[in-house]
Formats: C-alpha cells, structure tokens, sequence
C-alpha cells in the first residue's frame, strides 16, 4: 500500500522537475548575464525557501532567508562572481511548528545514561517533560507547534563555466536549531530555553537568474543589474550525530550531547535528514 504522502511528495517533485525544465529555458535565453555585465564587491541575497518533502525530525523548513558577504571575483582581473557569504534562515519563525510524534515518542523512550551529571539529567528530564506535556497539552507554554526553526550557516556562491546558461552553484554549513522557550506560569524568572541543535550542509544550484532590473550605468557599459524572482533549487543534510540539547535559563547555560542520554539505535535511526526544495530571491552581485 503506498502511503497518501509519497504520492503528494512525487507530484510535487515532477511539478519542481517540469518548472526547472522552463526555467533553464529562459536562463539559455538570458546568457548574457554570464558574458557581459558589471559585477560589484558586495553580494546580498535574500529570498523564501520552500521544501518539497517531509522531515524525519520537525515539520518545519518553510521561511525566509538573507545572506551577505564579499565577492572576491570583483577583483580578478575577468570579473566574475566568487563570493564568500554568511546567512540566516528564519525557518518558520514567523509562525510554529511541531517535532514528529514518532521522534517524540523515541525520545522519550529513552533512559539517560548514568554519567549524566545531576544537573545536566535535571535538564534532559524537563526537556521529555516539556515534550510529553506539549503532546496532550497540559502545558500552554510548550505544545508541541511552540517551537521553532533557523539557521545559521557560511559558505562560497559562484558563477558555473557553462556555456549560454546564467547559473551560479552555492556551497554552505552551518548548524540548524529548533527551541522554545518555556514558561512554567509561576514566575517570569521560572522560564527556560531549550533548542536542539545540529550540523547541516546544503548544496544550491540557480537554474533562473531572475528578472533583471536595471540600478545604474557607467561610462556606456553594461548596467548594475539586481536579479528580482530568481529560482534556485537546493538539497539540505541536516546530521543528528553531533546534536546537542541546549538549555538556558537566568542561572544556567548548558550543551549536553544527545550522545549521552539517547541509544546508538535512535542516533543511527535519526541520523540524516535529507531536505530538497527551490528558493525564491532577490539578489544583487
């Protein structure tokens, strides 16, 4: 029996994979972006990301994003676009979302170990306490749809030798975090901050180089051009293996590794979560 979901995912990959298909035929019609065009020492770019599958650990990925950094290619002698950028994804911050029943219901499974500290297994007790009243409610302040996603990622973006075709390839890491804050309704000074933090790579590749506007013209050249609607579609790994549980509250700041309190068989079982998606942006470079 397939599930209803796998057939929902693969109608949306073939509609991604047929956009993709019309969107490289406007970037061959647009080459001469790649050829002749002024380029500038600043990149910015920002934009919305939407994935196109589900996630194995929170439903989450939705949101916007913005990235900055310099454009070393500036000063190459052939002016081209190798930039060094850092960004922030706001992935669903504008709204919550809700970690997967099945990774809650492992979770609490689990038995911490016995060199935990007596603190740090205080910590990890509130956090499954949290989950398991988020579940059936009895905690306003931390259900399960209170929490929330982002990133914080660095990589390179660069032009791709390709004839007739403007496209650009993107290379970045960085660590993606989901937490809440959590107010246990005695005091303001009784809340505390938990956030699940782990490793993420991605790859984005830009098949559409967007609509181009004109900013300024110089001496007869070709003019500054901002990139308005571009497409570019992308493939996150986000890795469990290192996840950390992060906690704050007014007296304590404290990272536990998920290593200490969770089986090998759960670290393995949530290992990698694979995300691919397309972006929608402006840019400037």
């Amino acid at each position: 029996m397939v599930h209803p979901g796998s057939r929902s995912c693969s109608k949306v990959i073939r509609n991604v994979l047929f956009l993709s298909i019309c969107f490289v035929s406007v970037a061959r019609a647009d080459s001469t972006l790649t050829h002749s065009r002024n380029f500038v020492p600043l990149y910015v770019n920002a934009g919305y990301r939407l994935p196109v599958n589900q996630s194995l650990v929170i439903n989450s990925g939705h949101g916007i994003y913005i990235e900055s950094g310099i454009n070393a290619g500036y000063f190459l002698k052939e002016k081209k676009l190798f930039s060094v950028i850092g960004g922030m994804a706001l992935k669903d911050k504008l709204w919550a979302t809700a970690f997967k029943a099945q990774f809650i219901d492992d979770l609490l499974s689990m038995h911490s170990a016995e060199e935990l500290l007596s603190g740090d297994s205080a910590i990890v007790s509130g956090f499954k306490r949290s989950l398991k009243e988020g579940q059936t409610g009895s905690l306003a302040s931390c259900r399960n749809n209170s929490f929330h996603t982002y990133s914080w990622y660095y990589g390179v973006v660069f032009s791709l030798p390709v004839e007739h075709y403007a496209t650009t390839l993107k290379l970045y890491r960085g660590t993606t975090r989901s937490g809440a804050t959590i107010d246990k309704g005695i005091t303001a000074e009784s809340a505390a901050y938990y956030e699940i933090r782990r490793k993420m790579s991605g790859i984005e590749l830009s098949l559409f180089p967007g609509f181009r506007q004109r900013l300024s013209k110089k001496n007869g050249d070709v003019p500054l051009i901002s990139h308005i609607g571009m497409v570019s579609f992308y493939y996150e790994r986000t890795n469990f293996s290192d996840a950390v549980l992060y906690y704050s509250d007014n007296d304590t700041d404290q990272k536990i590794r998920f290593s200490q309190f969770v089986s090998s068989s759960f670290l393995r079982k949530y290992k990698n979560e694979n995300t691919l998606g397309f972006k929608v942006s402006w840019s400037i470079y």
